[in-house]
């Protein structure tokens, strides 16, 4: 009614014009987050009725999660800076230590903030970050630039967890334009009410936004496999630049696999992309043999590789009760490039399917050591429960959707086995993790929902 009533109005533009003013007087950082929500709302409006009503309840139960969880993290961000001794109900265990990298965020935001506004004088600005220079990273950018220019507030944090809602959209999309309907209600209902994505979106801005723009590029290729048209190539930029911004150590390996799954999902027969990549993987031995500039860079990269996941250990002293090591011990007690290069190759085999257990795995359910994990441990017995149909709804959508399916299982398989390599901090794993988890979701419902559905409804190929 009150829509139909703007509509017909004459003083509707007048009307809005005071709404946005009276916003604006109260406080401009409110914009931003009104924005995205008018966005994603307008955006469900606009939705067929098939999609329109199911999707707006699952995007109102994730706000919902969020908003929650976003209150109680600030409270927890709260009594961590404040001697939570005298309060009568202490917070217990690792709950302050879940968002201790929420907390630096927020510090570092005003930090940046106070030092765009030239506060700090000629103090460079690696000096100004709490807990080192590390952590001026560019969800810290983010904050300190909307701190700067809407001025500090609670809603400068609120909007991420708002445009996390997005993601929930383009998973529903995303496996919509994979499978069917029913698929894409499963997996971006699973996605919305998973307690690591409501925990990411509201405490993670880098983390959060990096699960976006993959999702966001895997959709572009998605569709460029289907058409290839420029639309999907303008839509696969915006995500490959927000990932590199946001995840600026992972970007490099991100590039290098990005132009071989966009050639394979090029629409030529796969055949000749066979032959294509048998040619490229026999030029690349050949090189590996006669150049020294490719044995060079090779062997850096995989010494860089080793180092990486060493460094996990070293940095804790091998004490720390969350690193786990994957290499033959001998790699932590000596100098990886003394090691000779066949050696270490050597080890790879072995290494990889330790790695690849840990990182699809922890924290295993007798691990919970923690109030933190305690929090995960329904997601975790989930996660176990979704694996087998997520990989089995992989490989039949393999075989008999090989050409929209083959590049996302490439870039899936890619990150799986790049980060299971490097990577040796159970933390940071299930961080890690969460970006390529949607894709399971999405392979796992495509099994789940033909499973349990009715008979009459059951699909026995995919459509």
């Amino acid at each position: 009614m009150v829509k139909d009533f703007l509509k017909k109005s004459k003083l509707s533009p007048i009307i809005m014009g005071l709404i946005l003013g009276i916003l604006i007087y109260l406080g401009p950082f409110l914009i931003l987050s009104i924005l995205v929500l008018w966005s994603i709302f307008f955006f469900l409006m606009k939705r067929p009725k098939e999609d329109k009503n199911l999707l707006t309840k699952i995007v109102v139960i994730a706000l919902v999660l969020r908003l929650l969880f976003f209150m109680l993290a600030m409270y927890i961000v709260y009594c961590a800076n404040a001697d939570v001794s005298q309060y009568p109900a202490r917070i217990v265990g690792h709950t302050i230590q879940a968002v201790r990298d929420f907390d630096r965020e927020i510090k570092n935001g005003f930090a940046i903030a106070h030092y765009l506004k030239g506060e700090f004088g000629n103090v460079p600005v690696k000096e100004i970050s709490h807990h080192g220079v590390g952590f001026l990273h560019a969800g810290a950018w983010t904050q300190g630039i909307l701190n700067f220019i809407f001025g500090v507030s609670i809603f400068n944090l609120l909007l991420f967890p708002l445009i996390d809602l997005w993601t929930v959209i383009i998973v529903y999309y995303f496996a919509k334009l994979l499978f069917d309907e029913r698929t894409a209600s499963f997996a971006s209902l699973i996605y919305a009410i998973m307690p690591s994505t409501i925990f990411i979106s509201c405490t993670n801005i880098r983390f959060s936004l990096s699960i976006f723009s993959l999702l966001l590029t895997a959709f572009a290729i998605l569709q460029f496999a289907r058409r290839n048209n420029l639309r999907s190539l303008l839509l696969l930029a915006i995500g490959v630049i927000i990932f590199v911004v946001y995840r600026e150590k992972a970007s490099k390996p991100f590039l290098m696999i990005l132009p071989l799954i966009l050639f394979v999902a090029i629409n030529i027969r796969l055949r000749t992309k066979f032959v294509f990549l048998v040619i490229l993987g026999a030029f690349f031995i050949l090189s590996l043999f006669k150049s020294s500039f490719v044995q060079q860079k090779s062997l850096e990269l995989l010494h860089n590789m080793f180092a990486s996941q060493v460094g996990f250990t070293s940095e804790a002293g091998g004490e720390g009760y969350s690193d786990y090591k994957i290499f033959d011990e001998v790699i932590y007690h000596t100098d990886i490039t003394s090691i000779p290069p066949v050696t270490l190759i050597k080890m790879l085999p072995r290494g990889l399917f330790k790695g690849i257990v840990y990182f699809m795995f922890v924290p295993f359910p007798w691990q919970v050591t923690n109030t933190t994990r305690l929090y995960f441990y329904p997601q975790v017995i989930f996660w176990y429960f979704i694996f087998l149909f997520a990989i089995f709804g992989m490989l039949r959508s393999l075989f008999l959707k090989t050409k929209e399916t083959l590049p996302i299982i490439l870039l899936c398989g890619y990150f799986v086995i790049l980060l299971s390599l490097v990577l040796g901090n159970e933390g940071i794993v299930v961080r890690y993790r969460e970006l390529i988890t949607p894709f399971f979701y999405i392979f796992a419902g495509s099994i789940l929902c033909n499973l349990f559905a009715p008979r009459g409804m059951r699909d026995y190929r995919i459509s």
